[in-house]
Parts: C-alpha cells; structure tokens; sequence
C-alpha cells in the first residue's frame, strides 16, 4: 500500500501477414504463439488484415518515490493526479533524466529541483538517503531505456533505407524494435 509508480513502453505489431490478392489473411507466428500461450486461441479475435495487438513492457517501477511522480503529474499529467495513464514521450524521459543528473550533482539544490511532495503513504519528504538513493535508480532506468530507443530508432531506419534502397549491400544492424510509446500510471 502507498504510492506505487510505473513506466511502460508500448509495440504495436501487426496480427496478420499482409494479404495477397484474394487469399485469406493468415496470423503471424508471433500473434499465433501470444494466442496459444494465453489460452485465447478461440476468442473472436478480428480478422481483417488491418487488426494489430499491442504489448506493454514494463520499464521501470517506483514505491514512495514522491518527487519523481511529482514531476510526472506537474510536468505530463497537466497537474491531474489521478492514477490515469498518461502519454511519455522520450523527449520529456530525456527532460527528467537531465533534472535527475543536476540533482545528483546539486544535492542542497534538491528542494528546488525535484521537490518531495506529501500524500497519503508517499513517502518521507526528507532529502536523505532514501530520496538519492531513488534517483539514482531513477538515472539508471532512464539512461538504459533512451539509450536502447535511441539505437533502436537508428536500426529501424537502416532497414527501411535498406529495404527502400534495395541495395545488396549487406549491413545488418541490430534487430532492436523501437517502443511507439511510453506511459506512466501511479496508484495510491
């Protein structure tokens, strides 16, 4: 119980390979494996060849870690603290990241930097331990997640370069798949 904080990323993929003429669409390997493995494999799933299924990977968690959600709610949530989800795009993660970095190098500047913020079972409001302790888990998770966007990103548009190109050079980046999205959500 208390406060509880999460960061997803989010793919979409596709459910069926892509038509050929008037043949019927067939599920990918991949949607077909997910279907099996949950035990939906007779659930009326769609079946035009448009239908795509989203998975949500979990990033980074927080428990008590109040100044961090606080700039969540001030900074994405628009103030609204309300344990919805809420859209993160890497830009704003970058924008936290550097906040978090000043305010490891700056700790008598925390106050001002990232405030702690009092809420029923949010954690201490002291500048202790605790507090820098979670910021540099904070640093850490932020760092590894913009660093794996960023190289997937990069690979992605090798491949479609590559793919638009046709070349027969062969260059094979990684087959990192970047995130479409983040979200965060709390719950208190």
């Amino acid at each position: 119980m208390g406060l509880d904080m999460y960061l997803y990323g989010i793919k979409t993929f596709p459910a069926y390979e892509k038509q050929i003429g008037d043949e019927p669409v067939e599920k990918t390997t991949e949607f077909q494996s997910i279907l099996t493995e949950t035990n939906f494999e007779h659930a009326p799933i769609d079946d035009t060849s448009w239908t795509s299924y989203t998975v949500e990977y979990p990033l980074a968690y927080w428990c008590k870690t109040n100044a961090v959600h606080n700039w969540f709610v001030q900074n994405v949530q628009k103030g609204r603290d309300d344990c919805d989800r809420y859209s993160v795009s890497a830009e704003q993660l970058v924008k936290l990241s550097d906040l978090v970095n000043n305010t490891l190098n700056n700790p008598d500047k925390a106050s001002i930097y990232l405030p702690t913020i009092s809420g029923c079972f949010f954690g201490g409001l002291e500048y202790d331990d605790w507090y820098f302790n979670r910021l540099r888990y904070t640093k850490k998770r932020l760092d590894s997640i913009l660093s794996y966007q960023s190289v997937a990103v990069t690979d992605e548009d090798r491949r479609r370069l590559h793919k638009r190109l046709e070349t027969n050079v062969v260059l094979m980046p990684s087959k990192n798949a970047s995130f479409d999205d983040f979200y965060y959500h709390s719950s208190w």
